[in-house]
């Protein structure tokens, strides 16, 4: 994109915070180009094509658009947006990340940075508890209007950016960047650059527009129901304008290479721009499900912090919170299991964070990719003495025919050489509806009884998981996974050797539980999908994405489905024969529904709000190998782990 009067374009090649090459990156769109909001220029704006880094989340444009002059892009006057109400600090501004940062760091006098101060309401209440407060602001209107109408000492309010400013190393104990990142270049950069300036154990806030937010996710799904390639992230475009939208993986991410964890995070609603009526609905909804337009992260620098940084109320922190014998700490003490301690199948690192709530089952989330994961890992000798007594369900409902059917349908582009395979294929229910269609069909299992069922109906059975050695390299058009990777030990084992046996074009369709889904936030603490040692690894639409396209396989689609309320009742049972029993029962729920228009009208429609939130019971993605060679991923441990 060439030069304007105001802006000229740097094209983007890697992501800020995590460094991950822009060309594995998903493109989301073109930015909103129209008059929006409170816009002093009354300008146009620019679009520019929308990014979305498929490791961290971040949201970016590409190319970027930088300022010819920063002391024009940034010298608008504070009244040009604000009404003279404003110019006066509310009690509780601040409030709240005060007292979390007390938290964090303990009572005394601490000095404290305010970067992109703004007008200084910040600064005036991290001094009125106790801090002694430094800021930094790289407009001069903004600062003149700190200086003479809140009254922020001069002396404290510098004038300058992050990017420019030098304060000596370690210096400061607490530092602020609320909404301050998105408007920044390289804020990975940015960031790297304020922890030099952090004492050891020290905290910085940041507070950034989220990549989640409801209403982008409502806008975008109506340019979508209108065939258009514009997308409401980052809009709109006029100065000062955002350049990022963030995640809480955003900085997880960073934080692996550049030496800090996200402490805590919060979703904070702010406005809706909504109808009134709307408003109300939408408001308590985005609380709940994590969509607010905010997220606010607070990062702690790893190292020893000095003595009047640890707070009186917590012993320092420990880097794994999994101690070596494999007991999980949590708030009633230590659970223990038999089991080794486990790094993250993902990332490899060891440092977790445990799930309270599900502390009988071992989850931990990484601190460095977020995936999910039970810390402890199950020997094979207890592994396979419990799929041992693992329930195969040998007849299934129409209904579910109708759905194998549907997915079936999904799988005729992708048919070249005719033959496909299912991972953990169970009774075989699945392959012999294909084979009815004139499939070559192949299956893996484990256990005597699954492979004779099986290969009574017709396919081709290999007792074992999936071992390349076993098959041609590139035999099948399509590779399947059905509820079988939350089993595994080594799912990165799992994905290599489907690489190696997956055609060039062909497709890998998985389908797997929600970790975020609506039954798990309703009752955390009684998700019966939750069950040690039957499953080891939960995902989330994104770190099940994150998984796959690190294998190298490219996004076709991803969904979020379905919500049992049979299931959610009975879910403080986690027995094999409950969930068969409530299996069969909503069986029977979703065969009513079928009978009647109105009811698969009204299940469709709960269906598409609960994709559109991410809050289905069922993740199914398709993903297709790319037709040139994406490149491997490296070895992990020898995957083990019997398949159900």
């Amino acid at each position: 994109m060439a030069p304007t009067g105001y802006y000229t374009f740097k094209p983007i090649e890697r992501c800020s915070m995590c460094g991950d090459p822009t060309d594995r990156h998903i493109v989301l769109g073109r930015r909103l180009n129209k008059k929006q909001g409170r816009n002093p220029r009354k300008e146009r704006g620019v679009g520019t094509t929308i990014m979305r880094c498929r490791s961290c989340g971040l949201v970016y444009c590409d190319p970027q658009p930088v300022p010819m002059s920063i002391d024009d892009h940034y010298g608008v006057p504070p009244e040009s947006y604000w009404d003279p109400s404003y110019f006066k600090v509310p009690a509780d501004y601040f409030i709240r990340e005060v007292k979390v940062s007390r938290q964090l760091l303990g009572e005394g006098r601490k000095r404290a940075l305010d970067i992109g101060a703004g007008l200084g309401y910040a600064m005036v209440q991290l001094e009125k508890a106790g801090y002694e407060t430094h800021g930094l602001e790289p407009s001069a209107p903004f600062r003149d209007r700190a200086i003479s109408k809140i009254g922020v000492p001069s002396d404290r309010l510098r004038l300058g950016s992050v990017e420019d400013a030098d304060y000596p190393a370690e210096s400061f104990d607490f530092i602020n960047l609320c909404v301050v990142l998105e408007h920044i270049g390289d804020p990975g950069a940015a960031l790297a650059r304020a922890l030099t300036w952090l004492k050891p154990g020290g905290v910085i806030h940041v507070e950034v527009p989220s990549s989640d937010w409801l209403i982008v996710r409502m806008t975008n799904l109506y340019y979508k129901l209108r065939r258009s390639e514009c997308v409401g992230n980052l809009s709109p475009m006029h100065a000062p304008y955002h350049l990022h939208e963030f995640t809480v993986g955003s900085f997880r991410a960073h934080g692996r290479t550049n030496g800090y964890i996200v402490e805590r995070y919060a979703h904070y609603v702010c406005p809706t721009y909504l109808p009134k009526v709307l408003d109300i609905i939408a408001r308590p909804l985005m609380a709940w499900t994590r969509t607010g337009m905010e997220v606010a992260v607070w990062l702690r620098k790893e190292g020893t912090p000095p003595d009047d940084l640890r707070a009186p109320d917590r012993e320092p922190r420990s880097a794994t919170p999994v101690d070596a014998s494999g007991s999980t700490k949590t708030g009633s003490g230590p659970i223990k299991v038999p089991g080794t301690p486990r790094p993250c199948p993902q990332c490899g690192t060891s440092e977790r964070t445990p799930i309270g709530a599900m502390a009988p089952h071992h989850l931990a989330r990484c601190n460095g990719c977020g995936l999910v994961y039970t810390a402890l890992e199950p020997s094979t000798g207890d592994l396979l003495a419990f799929y041992s007594r693992y329930l195969t369900v040998e007849d299934i409902s129409p209904v579910t025919i109708l759905r194998y059917e549907e997915v079936l349908d999904s799988f005729e582009p992708f048919r070249k050489n005719g033959r496909i395979l299912e991972t953990g294929c169970g009774s075989g229910i699945f392959m012999q509806r294909a084979a009815m269609r004139g499939w070559e069909v192949h299956g893996t299992e484990i256990g005597s009884h699954a492979i004779a069922v099986a290969g009574g109906r017709g396919v081709r059975m290999i007792d074992g998981p999936l071992d390349p050695k076993n098959y041609p390299s590139g035999h099948f058009d399509i590779v399947c996974s059905i509820e079988v990777i939350e089993h595994l030990r080594d799912p990165r084992t799992e994905l290599r050797n489907v690489m190696e046996v997956l055609r060039p074009g062909g497709l890998f369709y998985v389908t797997t539980p929600n970790f975020n889904c609506l039954a798990r936030r309703l009752s955390p603490g009684d998700w019966n999908v939750a069950s040690y040692p039957e499953h080891l690894t939960y995902f989330t639409p994104r770190t099940l994405d994150r998984m796959l396209t690190s294998a190298g396989l490219r996004k076709r689609r991803l969904t979020t489905t379905g919500f049992s309320i049979y299931r959610w009742k009975v879910r403080h049972d986690r027995s094999a024969q409950n969930k068969n029993a409530a299996q069969k029962k909503e069986e029977s729920i979703r065969m009513a529904l079928e009978q009647k228009a109105h009811l698969r009208l009204a299940k469709r429609f709960t269906n598409a709000v609960l994709d559109l939130l991410r809050l289905g019971d069922s993740m199914k993605a398709g993903y297709v190998k790319p037709e040139t060679d994406p490149g491997r991923i490296e070895p992990g441990p020898s995957n083990r782990m019997p398949e159900r």
